[in-house]
């Protein structure tokens, strides 16, 4: 997942299993609550240590990008539980911990290059990306971008996409994936696990960052647009600014964004959010 091999002392069944990876990036365990301290309900992340409270099921630690540990609320919270929240949130920090890129965008793989959607949660990423069914998906919340000399290339990642009933009855062909419940998400999403058939490298062809808005509109980003939405949808540090060092690296990165990728603003109506979809495609089909 994400171009890395872990370890984990619980079952990840919705991933394929590598019976004898070359070599492990970081291991998932279960430990006593107690490791945690006096752990507050208020996200503190560096790029050193990471930690989480996730209301209904427990409390979260990533360490040094090599290691994440938990503790659940209660026997109650099952394995998968837990597996999903790491494989869409938590791997993010493991990766951003490693001093690398990773944005919370959905992705798509159009004509052999890869079409991000970014913004924070409840702007329609995964929605969106799902709806372009023409299209491969690639991965949903976790997009890790690696830095190469003229562009930037997309790592393959998660294929569990959360979906409202409401959003998932307006996509073509949902009905044909796997959905699990997910009985305490707050906004009242199931995961559906889709086959993904996008390479596992690929090309960004252009960033598109999400706001809901009274009719439909893409424009350009100027830099310091950028890097604000940037800050906004990064793997970064918690509270904001609080560390040196990733904002050293969020700045490095919106420069060479600016310098190689197309980035947009991209507003829709929230009740009309698949109608534009045949001008957002001819957008990027213009690039």
């Amino acid at each position: 997942m994400f171009g890395h091999h872990f370890a984990s002392q619980i079952p990840f069944d919705f991933l394929y299993e590598v019976s004898h990876p070359s070599n492990i990036d970081f291991y998932i365990k279960e430990v006593d609550s107690c490791l945690f301290g006096d752990l507050s309900k208020v996200d503190r992340v560096n790029i050193n240590d990471a930690l989480f409270y996730r209301d209904k099921i427990g409390s979260f630690r990533v360490k040094e990008g090599k290691e994440i540990t938990f503790n659940r609320l209660s026997r109650k919270v099952e394995d998968l539980r837990i597996a999903i929240l790491i494989a869409n949130a938590l791997i993010g920090y493991c990766i951003y911990q490693k001093n690398k890129f990773v944005l919370h965008a959905s992705a798509i793989e159009y004509d052999n290059e890869a079409i991000l959607f970014a913004g924070l949660s409840g702007s329609g990423k995964s929605s969106l990306s799902a709806s372009f069914t023409q299209a491969n998906f690639i991965t949903e919340d976790v997009s890790y971008l690696v830095e190469k000399k003229d562009h930037f290339q997309l790592c393959g990642g998660s294929s569990l996409l959360k979906l409202s009933d409401e959003v998932a009855n307006k996509i073509d062909g949902i009905e044909n994936y796997k959905k699990i419940s997910l009985k305490d998400d707050r906004l009242e999403r199931n995961i559906y696990k889709l086959n993904v058939n996008a390479k596992e490298n690929i090309r960004v062809k252009c960033i598109y960052f999400l706001d809901w808005g009274e009719g439909f509109s893409i424009r350009s980003l100027n830099a310091k647009e950028l890097i604000a939405r940037l800050l906004l949808s990064t793997f970064s540090c918690v509270p904001m600014n609080s560390c040196k060092e990733s904002t050293g690296m969020m700045m490095h990165n919106a420069s060479k964004i600016a310098e190689n990728t197309p980035v947009f603003l991209l507003k829709r109506r929230k009740n009309l959010s698949f109608r534009d979809n045949k001008n957002i495609e001819g957008h990027f089909c213009r690039l």
